[in-house]
Formats: structure tokens, sequence, C-alpha cells
């Protein structure tokens, strides 16, 4: 999960999201951060309570906890920590370089959310000067479509942006990378949106969802869904928007992404009332737990509680969300 990135940044090489060595961390909370986000949290308390602080280590578990924090849409605990990590410039200065680059991406993309745009824009400079000092000859694209994913969310050109991701995925079309092409797809989904390309964003949310299905990371699946059934909603086709959203719903809530799987309730209840299931919609909008609710999904929750309020004849199969 902003700012405009340096002139030929996303052409940068970096290590960002290499791990650091095997040995520095035991599998068992390897495999677990790899595959869900509250769980991994869950594991990471005490493991991060009984390690040195400044070691190999303790950056390692320390980066799987601001992923967790991240992925989980923690931003006031995920603002706090990195926060607190950049103000101890010891700590962070003798970090690893992509451990520091992550750190600034983070805190970059928060500051920027409270509209502070000048800190947001010194961090995200850090961050790009870090990765080009990791540059090497072998071009990593998986990078590229994590930096184009921080311009998307600044005040970065979606032209520019949707081209270079058009690009990628022109040349890396024939990758079995399930994860790469995922996050490609995906962003591919973002983009296209933004531009109002509406129907290609579903044809990409689609192969988003084909490309990590059957993976083990289910966080992803249940995002793919999510995600999916939004750009479906944007369309008008209500009634296939139901079953990922109940998708999502479900593996969410297995995962522990209480936010997510509360989102996820929330527009099925407005895509039951738009397929004319009104019953439905209101048993299921009962199930939403308002204080859940994100700032960025008020105007959504206040919309539906609104049409749910409204006259049944008003669900119309095609209508659009605002």
């Amino acid at each position: 999960m902003r700012l405009l990135l340096l002139p030929g940044a996303v052409l940068l090489i970096a290590l960002i999201n290499t791990p650091l060595p095997a040995a520095a961390e035991p599998a068992s909370i390897q495999q677990i951060c790899q595959i869900s986000g509250q769980p991994c949290l869950d594991a990471l308390e005490p493991k991060l309570a009984s390690t040195p602080k400044g070691s190999l280590p303790w950056y390692e578990l320390t980066l799987y906890k601001l992923d967790s924090l991240f992925e989980l849409q923690k931003d006031q605990e995920l603002f706090a920590l990195t926060s607190q990590l950049v103000a101890d410039k010891q700590l962070t200065e003798k970090g690893p370089a992509h451990f520091r680059a992550r750190l600034y991406i983070y805190l970059a993309k928060l500051l920027y959310a409270r509209k502070n745009t000048q800190a947001s824009a010194y961090f995200l400079q850090q961050a790009t000067t870090l990765l080009a000092d990791l540059h090497q000859a072998d071009f990593n694209p998986f990078t590229m479509v994590l930096l184009l994913n921080v311009q998307m969310y600044t005040t970065g050109n979606d032209e520019q942006g949707y081209a270079a991701l058009k690009a990628l995925e022109q040349q890396y079309r024939k990758s079995k990378d399930p994860v790469f092409l995922y996050e490609l797809y995906n962003n591919l989904g973002h983009y296209s949106h933004r531009l109002n390309l509406l129907h290609e964003s579903v044809a990409y949310r689609q192969k988003a969802l084909k490309a990590i299905s059957g993976f083990k990371q289910q966080a992803r699946i249940a995002e793919a869904h999510y995600n999916l059934a939004r750009s479906l909603a944007n369309i008008g086709q209500w009634r296939d928007t139901l079953p990922h959203l109940q998708q999502a719903e479900q593996l969410y809530l297995t995962q522990g992404y209480s936010l997510l799987h509360n989102l996820a309730i929330l527009h099925q209840a407005e895509a039951l009332w738009r397929s004319a299931q009104q019953a439905e919609a209101r048993i299921q909008f009962s199930r939403v737990q308002k204080k859940l609710v994100p700032d960025y999904a008020q105007a959504h929750l206040q919309r539906i509680q609104q049409l749910l309020a409204a006259p049944p004849d008003t669900a119309s199969p095609d209508k659009k969300p605002n």
C-alpha cells in the first residue's frame, strides 16, 4: 500500500524486496509472514522482544512488522512505528539499505496521506537515493512495479506510469512468476481505473486473480477478489461482484484482516441492494462494524447507508456507485 518519483527512479534496480539472509530468521516466522498479516504480527511480538535491537535478525523482523501493518491498513500504528524508527537516527542509519528504503517509502506514503507533502517528498527522495546506490546491472522488474505503485499514490503522472507498466507487460508476457504477474496486473488495474478505462481495469483485475489463484498467499488472493469486485461494481455488474466479495470476506476473515473483512461486508450490502435483494442487503449492512470503517471509506459508508434507506425502486441493477 502519494509522491512523484524523481526522474528515472522507476528504472532503478534495488534489493528493496530482497530479504536478509535466511539464517537471520527462523523459517516458521518467515513462512507465517509470507502468507498472512495478523498471525505474522502475533508471532513477531515475542520474537522482537527477545532479539537484540539493531542486530541483523532485528531488522528482518522489523521489516516483517512494517509490511504486515501496511497490508492490514493499520495506519496509525505504522505511522507511529516509522516515525519512531526514523527519529532514532543511529539505529536507522546503520540498518541495511533496503530496510531504510522500505521504511522511508512507508513513511512517505503516510505523510502524504496526512497532507505533509514537503516531508513526504524528502523521505521519498531518501528512498530513491538508496535505491540508486543499490543499482546493479540486472534489471529488476518487480522493483519497478513497486516504485510505480508509489508514484501512483503521489502527484505522479498517471499516463506515464500506465505506459511504463504496459511496456513491462509486453516485455514479461511469458513470465511464470505468479507474484510478479499479480503485482503487475494489479497495478495496471489501479492505473486504468484512475484513467477511467473501467472495462480495461476489470480485465486486469481478472488477470491478477488468475495469476495468483492457487498460490499460497491467501491475503493476495483475497485482495484480488476484492479489487475485481470493486471494478465490476464500477461498471454496474452488481450480480457478478457478489461471489468475489464473498470470497474476499471469507479469506480476509481467516487471515485476520478485520478492516478489509469489514469493508467486504459493507460493499456486499450495496451489491445485494443493487441486485434487487433488499432484505438481504439490510441484513448484510447490519453486520458492518462502523467503527472499523477507515476514513477513506467513510463516504462509501454514508452513501450505502443512505441507499438502503431509499425506496427499493432506486436499486437499478446497472446503477454505478458515485
